[in-house]
């Protein structure tokens, strides 16, 4: 036992250590306490996908991200270097200073390979403070929160200018709009490769039910856009990335269901890169629905494949999608009182004076287009029936499989080149009631069971269910090349080439009950068979021709882009080649010095000036062809952006378009060129601002567009009192406006506010005259629509989401939208007489909330995500759609109602 005496010493020595440990901890409090926490999340930049293990070092500490691309590091105030770094991309080094409190920083990864390239040499993507256009991007993560029942136009309304609908509600039949301008003025692009319709530029969604599902992004750039193909980007650019290669590897089942019977089951799965340079991804999905308008049904599959292939400087690939589908819809409008005679009342209907005979208030889900049937059969003296079932008048069924063979050439540090083949299949069509007029039962339901039975004691057909096939067939090359001679200029250029054939006729699809149908259609029958043919489920009837288009097309631009400038001059040209083979026309005969248009029928023979007596059976007989129109157009467009300082920049574009008009324009159903066929001509301008810091973001943009001669068949009576459809020249349509949006970090990771604004005034001006080519004689358009507002999109739309993620991967997301000055759907041809210069029919402002909430998790190295949605969660009662088909009295607007409250839930397991 040591003696207290001789521990004393040692005790004022301890008692020294603890002052001087104390004295240690009370100075360097200061600095403990000023240290703050610097987090974020590092990303992708194109796909926004997060990156596990990303490396941040800052001077000579540092970390890693986790598992969901997160990072968070203490920091003492003061200038730092950062090197982000993850392996694949290039890595990112900025200066930043650490204020005194917590805050949070981001990083957006690019990455350091061909695919990188690829994308920015193909498919056009815009980048914040160096492309000059106003554009949002939708990151997988948000589709997959946010999309739920919906087609997937629906989740893209959370951009400014922006208005898309359900329409009649059924799956797939989606339309979408930007600054005003519908589906054909806008160009849909999957991966680079666009696939609006070569004859009518429409994009019909129900082709591409399943493209949410590998998606990495959609890009929606509004006005002019930065493709640099001759597309029809008079409103806007939607380019959607699907997921390959360069994606992290994954597979995963996931099954989704909601109100109103819908049920999905989807499988997916991405190799990522194996070794040898090989990628494989796939998708496969099966959805069924019951809708919520009445008798909207579906059953959809969707596939998607794709294979790549790094082979030296090369990146090959095939992929395959396709959506073979078939659903029921809700066609036309109805006039507001069909569905609800309180709400017809309260927007101006006279409802004291609707017609007795018809039927009103059959709520808002009423669809026109079913009734019941319970078809029999006699088996001696006995009626066997099978069953009543809901028989749908208006079916749509369609498979257009789409192929693309790709490969990207990395040539040397400067040059690289694209070729990309692709291929598109489609088949399918949709049905329709014809013969005489169908009775309505009480319920204002097609009396399908009367007919059936008063048909069925019958042979002929009176009435029967048809369907129009629209068939084609369309391939098409894009080759570009992208050249970098130093860090400051960029020229690329290229050809667009594509072939199309459309195949359009009717059948007999369903004889409701007959034996047979007998087409006796004056304006379609087929001019080269006996009348009175008996035709049988499957025959053609009414309608068969062939519609070509042609393109050839060529584009050239250049970039610059040196701090804190970056421009572009673009300059493409396209030719468009039209023609029309009707196989029921009356046909051709081609003689040694001419060609006599429309000659010959089946009871119409030509004699010719020698005797010689010609029928449609004669080797000088052919169908009748249309001459081939040429029209060629082009466009023009530059733009610069302007980096004021890191955190504000500046940017215009402006551009000239020059394009030919749809297919439908051209030629008539008699298989003849109308008369005055012009171009359309686009002059659109743009300037915007934009903030960027690292809690909060925000874009402003004021555009202006001039759409000359927008095109527009109108009836006219020429001399002689007959009627004639000329195509109609001087039709101006000025559209304007205002957007904002903007995203706020209020609280890092907890809470997020986004918002846009945008304000368009879209009006009419015209000056219209009309010529008709075979007189050369110039008549005057007998109709105003000078200064009166363009219809069927709202031109002022609002929106707030709340994001809230009170736990790690938990969120909960409530949204906001509002739209207004919606002016009901009209031809200007219709503003004859009193109603010269009349505003269309307005439809109420409406808004809607949506909720959306889930949790991510991962166990035993399987991934959970769980998720719910609640659409129209107020269960709003609204107008989406409105035409004055009828008139522009309230009582003859006919409408949608938009849908109504629906919960969905999904539930994903990867691996």
């Amino acid at each position: 036992m040591t003696p207290v005496s001789k521990l004393k010493p040692k005790t004022a020595s301890m008692n020294k250590i603890f002052l001087i440990c104390i004295l240690t901890f009370l100075f360097a409090l200061p600095a403990v306490a000023q240290k703050a926490v610097l987090s974020g999340v590092v990303k992708d930049a194109i796909s926004g996908e997060t990156l596990i293990q990303a490396n941040i070092k800052v001077g000579e500490t540092g970390t890693v991200t986790d598992f969901d691309g997160n990072y968070r590091i203490e920091l003492a105030p003061g200038t730092y270097n950062i090197e982000v770094s993850y392996i694949g991309y290039k890595n990112q080094n900025i200066s930043f200073t650490m204020p005194s409190g917590n805050t949070m920083l981001n990083f957006a990864l690019e990455e350091d390979n061909v695919i990188m390239q690829e994308i920015n040499v193909v498919a056009d993507v815009a980048r914040t403070r160096e492309t000059p256009v106003a554009f949002s991007t939708v990151q997988l993560a948000r589709i997959q929160e946010e999309l739920s029942v919906q087609d997937l136009p629906m989740v893209l309304n959370s951009t400014p200018g922006v208005y898309a609908t359900q329409q009649g509600g059924g799956d797939g039949d989606a339309r979408i709009t930007i600054r005003g301008f519908n589906q054909r003025n806008v160009a849909i692009m999957i991966d680079g490769v666009p696939v609006n319709d070569m004859e009518n530029g429409q994009v019909y969604w129900s082709n591409w039910s399943g493209l949410s599902e590998v998606a990495r992004s959609i890009q929606v750039q509004r006005g002019l856009g930065a493709s640099k193909l001759a597309l029809p980007s008079v409103g806007g650019t939607i380019n959607i990335l699907t997921s390959g290669i360069e994606s992290k590897r994954r597979f995963s089942v996931q099954q989704d269901a909601g109100m109103y019977g819908f049920y999905k089951t989807t499988l997916s799965g991405t190799s990522g890169r194996l070794k040898g340079g090989w990628g494989i991804t796939f998708t496969a999905s099966y959805r069924t629905n019951q809708g919520w308008v009445d008798e909207t049904w579906a059953k959809a599959w969707f596939y998607f494949a794709k294979i790549e292939k790094t082979l030296g400087k090369h990146t090959l690939g095939f992929s395959v999608v396709g959506a073979p589908q078939k659903h029921a819809q809700r066609v036309f409008k109805q006039p507001i009182a069909r569905y609800d005679l309180g709400v017809a009342a309260d927007l101006g209907v006279d409802t004291s004076t609707l017609a007795s005979t018809q039927q009103w208030n059959l709520g808002i889900q009423y669809n026109p287009h079913w009734g019941n049937l319970n078809r029999w059969t006699l088996n001696g003296e006995d009626t066997v029936f099978e069953g009543n079932i809901a028989q749908a008048e208006r079916l749509n069924y369609y498979h257009k499989p789409q192929f693309t063979l790709k490969d990207f050439w990395v040539v040397n540090n400067k040059l690289s080149i694209s070729n990309i083949l692709y291929a598109s299949l489609g088949n399918g069509g949709g049905t329709s009631n014809a013969g005489s007029t169908f009775p309505v039962d009480e319920n204002g339901q097609i009396n399908y069971q009367l007919v059936y039975n008063s048909q069925s004691n019958f042979d002929a057909a009176g009435r029967i269910i048809r369907s129009s096939l629209n068939n084609h067939r369309w391939y098409g090359l894009l080759s570009t090349f992208d050249y970098n001679p130093n860090n400051h200029y960029n020229i690329s250029g290229g050809i667009d080439l594509r072939t199309y054939k459309g195949t359009h006729y009717r059948t007999v699809y369903n004889l409701l009950g007959g034996n047979y149908y007998i087409d006796n259609d004056t304006q379609g029958r087929n001019l080269n068979e006996q009348i009175g043919l008996q035709k049988g489920e499957g025959d053609k009837v009414d309608l068969f021709y062939d519609g070509f288009v042609h393109w050839g097309g060529a584009f050239v631009q250049a970039e610059y882009k040196s701090a804190p400038i970056s421009a572009f001059v673009n300059l493409t040209g396209a030719i468009n080649a039209y023609q029309r083979i009707d196989y029921y026309a009356a046909k051709d005969l081609v003689l040694p010095d001419t060609t006599i248009l429309q000659a010959v029928t089946y009871y119409i023979p030509y004699v010719t000036p020698e005797g010689d007596t010609l029928t449609i059976n004669s080797p000088e007989a052919r169908y009748s062809e249309t001459e081939t129109e040429i029209i060629p157009g082009f466009t023009f467009k530059t733009g610069m952006n302007y980096n004021l300082t890191d955190h504000h920049n500046l940017y215009f574009n402006a551009g000239y378009i020059q394009k030919a008009p749809p297919f439908d324009n051209v030629f008539n159903r008699t298989n003849r060129a109308y008369g005055n066929i012009i171009n359309e001509r686009i002059v659109a301008g743009e300037v915007g601002y934009g903030l960027k810091y690292n809690k909060i973001a925000a874009n402003v943009n004021g555009y202006y567009t001039v759409w000359l001669n927008r095109p527009l068949i109108a009836n006219f009576r020429n001399e002689d009192d007959e009627v004639i459809q000329l195509n109609v020249e001087g039709i101006k349509a000025h559209h304007r406006g205002v957007e904002l949006d903007f995203a706020y970090d209020v609280l890092p990771r907890l809470l997020k506010i986004e918002g846009l604004a945008s304000i368009g005034d879209w009006i009419w001006k015209n000056d219209s005259t009309a010529t008709l080519r075979s007189e050369d004689a110039t008549i005057e358009a007998p109709f105003s629509a000078n200064g009166v507002h363009v219809g069927d999109a709202a031109q002022i739309q609002y929106g707030l989401s709340v994001r809230v993620e009170p736990l790690k991967n938990l969120y909960a997301t409530i949204k906001w939208t509002y739209f207004g000055k919606n002016y009901a759907d009209f031809s200007p041809d219709q503003l004859t007489g009193a109603n010269a210069d009349r505003e269309s029919w307005k439809m109420p402002d409406y808004y809607l909330f949506d909720v959306h909430a889930g949790y991510n998790f991962k166990l035993r190295k399987v991934r959970y995500r769980i998720s719910l949605s609640l659409l129209n969660a107020l269960d709003n009662a609204y107008i989406s759609d409105a035409s004055t088909r009828l008139g522009f009295d309230p009582a003859d607007i006919e409408v949608f109602f938009g849908q109504g409250r629906r919960l969905t839930g999904s539930l994903e397991i990867g691996f």
